[in-house]
C-alpha cells in the first residue's frame, strides 16, 4: 500500500477554487480516499473556514467530488453522443 498525501480541498475546488482541477485530478488516480479532518481548535494552525468543523469539512469535500463527478459524466455523454452519431458500428 502506498499512501500519498494530497493537499487539502476548499469549498468550490469542483469550481476552480482553491488547488480545483488540479486536487480533483490527483484525487482520479487513487484506488481508495482515506479523509483525514481536523477535530481540534489552535490558534497557531490555521483553518480554511472560520471555525473547525469537522462534519462540514467532511462535507465539502464529498460535495465537490460528486459535483466533479457531474463534470466528468457530462463530458463523456456528450463525447459518447458524438461518437454514436459519427457512424462507427463499434460507437
Amino acid at each position: 500500500m502506498k499512501l500519498v498525501d494530497i493537499a487539502g480541498i476548499v469549498k468550490g475546488a469542483s469550481d476552480g477554487e482553491g488547488l480545483g482541477n488540479k486536487f480533483l485530478s490527483h484525487i482520479r488516480e487513487v484506488d481508495e480516499i482515506i479523509q483525514v479532518v481536523r477535530c481540534f481548535e489552535d490558534p497557531d494552525v490555521t483553518h480554511v473556514a472560520v471555525a473547525v468543523s469537522p462534519i462540514e469539512d467532511i462535507e465539502r469535500i464529498e460535495t465537490d467530488l460528486m459535483l466533479a463527478d457531474i463534470q466528468t459524466l457530462e463530458n463523456d455523454r456528450g463525447k459518447a453522443e458524438r461518437t454514436a452519431r459519427s457512424g462507427v458500428k463499434e460507437a
